[in-house]
């Protein structure tokens, strides 16, 4: 008896395009900043769990930024983050729950309002904003027409 079982399944997307490996990829996001009038140009890169922030962060530097902002700058102390997620901590698989945190709940509010303060005064260049939380660093910055952002 012949197996059906597909290793390797895929479903085929129309109008997409996947761009693989960053010789392929960096040209994609410089035409994309390239492509905003504004003088003052703002690409967030939101990060999750895994990715391998080393790498991508020197790619992101090859862009030449005028400002790049890591967004580990912006969270709590890590006692912090440990006294606010020990509540949800447990060794029950099946009984515990998700959290209700957000990741706002991670971002230490002076720290965020200073970097939003000083993004706000910025009148030129680019801005990249890296890191778990860039998005929610950036969602508060007031896009004027002045500035656009690029999100990815």
């Amino acid at each position: 008896m012949k197996s059906n079982y597909d290793k390797n399944p895929t479903v085929p997307i129309e109008g997409v395009t996947i761009w693989a490996g960053w010789n392929q990829i960096l040209p994609e996001w410089v035409q994309a900043i390239n492509q905003i009038s504004a003088p003052h140009k703002v690409f967030v890169f939101e990060c999750y769990t895994g990715v391998h922030e080393d790498e991508i962060k020197t790619v992101l530097k090859d862009l030449k930024p005028d400002r790049f902002i890591h967004s580990e700058v912006a969270f709590k102390s890590p006692a912090e983050i440990s006294s606010l997620t020990l509540p949800d901590v447990t060794d029950d698989r099946i009984f515990g729950f998700m959290t209700k945190l957000t990741m706002q709940d991670f971002l230490d509010q002076h720290a965020l309002e200073q970097i939003r303060s000083t993004l706000t005064q910025v009148d030129k260049g680019l801005t990249i904003i890296f890191g778990p939380g860039a998005s929610v660093i950036a969602d508060k910055l007031d896009p004027s027409p002045d500035t656009k952002m690029l999100l990815t």
